[in-house]
Parts: structure tokens; C-alpha cells; sequence
């Protein structure tokens, strides 16, 4: 029991304790350029030449400045970006073949797996014989009788 509430505060102190949630820069058109901002050191721009600005975090800090991007470096984050959407698809589409194998996989089991078939209960039979005591047997489904008494 300790330890669970031990567990228990520990695990609230470490939520408190999060860090904040990391953003990813992302091109950001600003005054005709675009610019990398939008992560946790880029929180605003403010234009200080042109083709570069600076960046605040979002506690209003500079951080750096960041210079615009050429045309070549945002035709690369967009094919960076396609690429590894593609790679999530391509992901995504082998766990669902995987999933539908393995459920093929368990069907087929359960097809080939015989099927357990309940005995019948056994049946007490009495047996008696002409001028003697009655003996009461447990018959078995083949026919053989078992455990009898006099």
C-alpha cells in the first residue's frame, strides 16, 4: 500500500515537473521571405533587415537571428516533408497488411484447432439380480461399467 502512494506522488510530482512541449520550426512566409520559426526558440520574428530577422522565445527573449530561406532550401523542406510522409503511409500500410495476417493467421488456428465436444454426464444403473442385493453402477459412454457397489 506504501508503495502505491509513493507511486502515485511521484508520478504527480514528475507530471508537474514536465517540460514544455518542443515545437518544430516550419517555413513561415513573413514580409515576401520565408523564414524557419515557429519553434520553442522562434516563438515571433521581428524584421531587423531585409532577408533576416529575429527571433524571441515565448518568454519575449532574442534568441538569434534567422536569415530567410533560398528557394532551393524550401524546395528541400518540401521534399523532406513529402518523403517522410510518404515513409508514415508506407508504415502505416505494412501494419495494417501485418494486423490482417496475423487475424488470417488466428482464424486459420481456430478453424484447424478441433473443437472440444463435452462427454455426456455419466449415468448411475442400477443392476439387480434375481435373490440378491441391488448394485448400483456409474456407466461410461462405451458401454463398460465402473465403480459399482453392492
Amino acid at each position: 500500500m506504501k508503495r502505491i502512494v509513493l507511486s502515485s506522488i511521484l508520478l504527480t510530482a514528475a507530471a508537474g515537473c514536465a517540460p514544455e512541449p518542443v515545437q518544430m520550426a516550419a517555413p513561415f512566409h513573413y514580409n515576401g521571405n520565408y523564414y524557419m520559426a515557429g519553434d520553442n526558440a522562434c516563438a515571433r520574428v521581428t524584421q531587423v533587415a531585409k532577408g533576416r530577422v529575429m527571433c524571441t522565445n515565448t518568454a519575449g527573449q532574442n534568441t538569434g537571428y534567422r536569415d530567410a530561406m533560398s528557394d532551393q532550401q524550401l524546395q528541400m523542406y518540401r521534399h523532406n516533408q513529402l518523403m517522410a510522409q510518404q515513409r508514415r503511409a508506407q508504415a502505416a500500410a505494412e501494419q495494417a497488411a501485418l494486423m490482417q495476417q496475423m487475424q488470417h493467421a488466428s482464424n486459420s488456428i481456430q478453424l484447424s484447432t478441433p473443437q472440444y465436444t463435452p462427454m455426456p454426464a455419466p449415468v448411475v444403473a442400477p443392476i439387480s439380480m434375481p435373490g440378491s442385493n441391488t448394485i448400483s453402477c456409474i456407466s461410461v459412454s462405451d458401454g463398460f461399467y465402473t465403480n459399482c457397489r453392492y
